[in-house]
């Protein structure tokens, strides 16, 4: 008897990965929207993802994410969350990968149509992620001004919701003293919190534990979230739905590696795959007006 709900998330072209012969990671709005339909046909509740300029680079133009948002609200349900990382550039000078400033990231707290809800970043840390492509460390500077503005436009303003994603015990501490400065509840039921389990971040499982039972004692009545990269994925996911988190993340964002070892093609095969374990450990995938309830994204 399946019991209690889960979101599953889709994160489906985050990173520096592209297409290959062996899968196919979508660029285009066109292409977005039609990866956005897919995985929400094959059991996703959410989406998270990034803006391809015409290169296939990253990009941090509004009128990209607008152009995507509007037709996947066309054709499907998908709760939609848009990145707070956006993703690099190569420095023409000395050739280091440079993440997008603050005021190249505002912006996309001002698009039209919104998003259901955002993502944030808890603090900065050296960025080394093989599974999403970066094979060099690129500094990913996330200032507390970046925070402050975040926390003043989504809850304050849009009494909406943040998915903080956790970089270890650091991160929680700074996060609970910015919302308290800011006249936020650390407490509240609609704090959000995402743990990548990811070897940049967290070392090993037991580094991952400390952070997770540092924010139960910080963030009591948090959602919770997990995801992984690489081969870590699915062991990360099977964690997280045998001890109640509230969603699960997959996609090419952070890994193409089945539970087997094989490649995925698609988004949606990784999307089918999670639904297939939830459904084993006796979780229900969400639909996405349940994940909005969940994820308590209108409050």
């Amino acid at each position: 008897m399946t019991g209690k709900l889960i979101a599953i998330t889709v994160a489906p072209n985050g990173g520096r990965s592209r297409s290959t012969n062996e899968f196919f990671v979508p660029e285009s709005p066109e292409e977005i929207a039609q990866e956005a339909v897919e995985c929400r046909e094959a059991g996703a509740s959410c989406f998270h993802f990034h803006a391809r300029d015409k290169d296939g680079a990253n990009s941090t133009d509004a009128r990209l994410y607008e152009k995507a948002i509007k037709l996947i609200r066309e054709r499907c349900d998908i709760l939609l969350q848009t990145t707070n990382g956006v993703g690099d550039r190569k420095d023409p000078e000395t050739g280091d990968l440079l993440f997008p400033t603050d005021e190249e990231r505002f912006p996309l707290l001002h698009l039209n149509p919104e998003p259901d809800y955002y993502g944030a970043a808890t603090a900065s840390f050296d960025f080394y992620h093989p599974d999403g492509y970066y094979l060099t460390e690129a500094t990913f500077v996330n200032s507390g001004r970046f925070m402050r503005e975040y926390i003043k436009q989504v809850y304050k303003r849009r009494n909406g919701q943040i998915e903080w994603e956790v970089f270890g015990p650091h991160s929680l501490h700074r996060l609970h003293r910015i919302l308290l400065e800011e006249g936020i509840d650390p407490a509240a039921p609609y704090i959000s919190l995402n743990f990548p389990y990811i070897p940049m971040i967290f070392a090993d499982f037991r580094a991952l534990m400390y952070s997770i039972d540092e924010a139960q004692r910080l963030f009591p009545n948090a959602v919770r979230i997990i995801s992984g990269a690489g081969e870590r994925q699915f062991r990360a996911m099977a964690f997280g739905i045998a001890n109640d988190f509230d969603g699960i993340r997959v996609g090419f964002e952070s890994s193409r590696s089945l539970p087997d070892g094989s490649v995925a093609r698609r988004n949606r095969d990784l999307v089918e795959a999670a639904v297939s374990l939830a459904r084993s450990l006796g979780r229900k995938p969400a639909t996405p007006a349940e994940a909005r309830l969940l994820f308590k994204i209108d409050r």
